[in-house]
């Protein structure tokens, strides 16, 4: 029983400190994500660029381009562990926050066959392997976010395209 008294008299004036008056500070963001090696960050504008839709519907396989748009179409558009990401044309409007959608980069408001052809996927690659290191959060890079990206149309018989990315850059649109 001593012992646990004695507990109190040194716990108490702890405990009091603790209790101030002032509110806690909001929690800070986390530092941002280092830029993995491997993957070009491009300082300057790529050059001419296409549209998203534009690349996707025109484009053969193989052919070497720019292509800018926003980062999204799905509620998780940045694949977990890997360095790839779907991107979507600028002329989609995504849900906007005022409507209540808490995930308006996941573009639930527009019609799947408007969503099927204004999509890429982009890929950055080791030879034949996707990245292991995911990009979420890095150098500007977050749902909804507008990219520049060099890379390879890549098409499969499925119809799905890919740009195999050689080099990136976040967008101030």
């Amino acid at each position: 029983m001593k012992t646990l008294t004695y507990l109190n008299w040194i716990l108490i004036p702890f405990l009091a400190l603790s209790c101030g008056s002032e509110a806690p500070e909001p929690p800070q963001d986390p530092a941002p994500a280092s830029k993995p090696s491997g993957i070009v960050w491009l300082d300057a504008d790529p050059g001419d660029s296409l549209q998203v839709a534009t690349a996707r519907n025109e484009l053969a396989d193989g052919v070497v381009v720019t292509i800018e748009g926003v980062i999204g179409g799905s509620s998780k558009p940045f694949i977990e562990g890997l360095s790839a990401f779907t991107l979507v044309d600028f002329s989609v409007p995504s849900c906007s926050a005022e409507e209540g959608c808490e995930t308006p980069w996941d573009y639930c408001c527009a019609e799947p066959n408007v969503m099927a052809s204004n999509t890429v996927f982009v890929e950055f690659r080791d030879g034949d392997s996707v990245r292991s290191e995911s990009l979420n959060g890095v150098n500007g890079l977050k749902p909804l976010a507008p990219v520049a990206i060099h890379g390879t149309i890549e098409r499969d018989p499925q119809g799905n395209v890919t740009l195999v990315a050689s080099g990136i850059r976040v967008l101030s649109k």
